[in-house]
Order: C-alpha cells, then structure tokens, then sequence
C-alpha cells in the first residue's frame, strides 16, 4: 500500500459518500444571482421546490409512519 493508493481510495470514498444540502430562499434576486454566478448550482445537481404541505397531508404522513412502529404504542391516533 503505498501512500499514493490511500490518497486514492480516500478521494473515491468522498465522491461516493459525500453529500451536501444547500437551502436558497427563492424570495428576491438571490438565488438567481447565484445561478448565475455559479451555474453547476443548476446544471450538477437535483433541485427540489418544497411547498408549505397542508395540515391533512402531514397529519396522514405522520400517523401512517408512527402507526408502523407497534413498539411506541400510540393506539389509535384518530383525529
């Protein structure tokens, strides 16, 4: 094992394992400027709009994923 190797193998294992999370405000001249400054912002990487989810929604979300883990013993989480 030389030291060139271990370099090597560390460098594959950032690539394969690191993953980054970048929140921009989609209010006011920011994000595109930022686009634009930086294109790989728009052309490396997954983009993903979350809107404000109704109460219904997170409600159902939450109940079905708490309901699936007999272990807490929630009962029934009726409304």
């Amino acid at each position: 094992i030389t030291r060139i190797n271990c370099f090597n193998y560390f460098v594959e294992q950032v690539r394969e394992n690191l993953h980054l999370v970048l929140t921009f405000s989609p209010v006011g001249d920011g994000l595109r400027s930022r686009c634009r400054q930086y294109p790989a912002l728009v052309n490396c990487c997954t983009i993903d709009w979350f809107d404000a989810w109704p109460d219904e929604a997170l409600y159902t979300v939450a109940n079905r994923l708490l309901q699936s883990k007999p272990e807490l013993k929630l009962g029934d989480m009726t409304q």
